[in-house]
């Protein structure tokens, strides 16, 4: 009974620290080449702006949902809904050493998700900096130099260079609304929990478990989803049509790994995770 015990808590913790490793090493890769594109060694393209334009003269407004916020949800949650996901299949299917083999799924799914992410976030960077898009807030986030450019005397002038008192952190950022990178990493997180635990409940469908976590699940995160959306508009931080293009560009990038290249049939599923389909009770 020791022997056993000691057994199984030596597994416990190889695949916790494995798992931890693995996880580790994806969000550095990840964090480096967010903050790579981020502003260090990727500038957006700085666009004038006309002097009658009233759609970048919004009041520069505090985010409702922060970045912290977006990133406990996108970032550490998924892995404790991974975890709990992965434990719940594995109690209903059957198979050798599931124990170790469901670190060892956790730790792949997470890894995949977070390899997503990062793609997704490369993309949002690159169409952010492409652009160069001014956000609603623009002006109010620049501080302009007016001393250095001329409104007055033709009130629809183009202005070329634009000349800011604020910090060069504040208004890189405010040349960067399109697409909106809270929309795109909350639909990211939203629909790969749609696609995930789909799989997992179509491949057992007697496990009634797994159908009422994704039941309560899904509707808690989908309002927070939408409530990311409304405010990144309500905030003055984006235009419409930022926010639809970064919930298109987070559909797209679960669309493509986890739907489109990915066998969802359930014995692939299984497969997957070394596991074999419980049986049916009358068999």
């Amino acid at each position: 009974m020791a022997l056993h015990r000691m057994t199984y808590w030596r597994t416990v913790g190889r695949g916790l620290g494995l798992g931890l490793l693995d996880v580790a090493i994806v969000i550095s890769l990840g964090i480096s080449i967010f903050y790579l594109f981020a502003g260090y060694a990727v500038r957006p393209y700085e666009r004038g702006f006309y002097c009658n334009d009233t759609s970048i003269r919004g009041p520069f407004l505090h985010n409702t949902v922060t970045t912290r916020h977006l990133l406990l949800i996108t970032l550490v949650a998924p892995v404790l809904g991974i975890g709990l996901f992965e434990s719940l299949f594995y109690r209903n299917s059957n198979g050798a050493n599931r124990l170790a083999k469901l670190y060892r799924s956790i730790s792949l799914e997470y890894c995949e998700y977070l390899l997503a992410y990062t793609v997704c976030t490369i993309f949002m960077e690159f169409f952010k900096c492409y652009f160069g898009r001014l956000r609603p807030h623009f002006l109010s986030a620049c501080d302009p130099d007016w001393s250095r450019m001329d409104c007055s005397t033709d009130p629809s002038a183009y202005i070329p260079q634009i000349y800011c008192k604020a910090t060069e952190h504040r208004v890189r950022v405010s040349r960067t609304s399109f697409p909106s990178g809270h929309s795109s990493a909350a639909s990211f997180v939203f629909f790969y929990f749609v696609v995930y635990t789909r799989r997992l409940s179509t491949a057992l469908p007697t496990a009634t478990s797994i159908r009422t976590a994704r039941t309560i699940l899904l509707p808690v995160l989908a309002l927070w989803w939408m409530t990311v959306l409304v405010t990144r508009v309500t905030d003055s931080w984006h235009f419409p049509t930022d926010v639809i293009g970064g919930l298109a560009l987070g559909a797209i990038s679960i669309y493509i790994p986890f739907n489109l290249l990915q066998d969802p049939r359930p014995r692939r599923v299984f497969e997957k995770r070394q596991l074999d389909a419980p049986r049916p009770k009358n068999a």
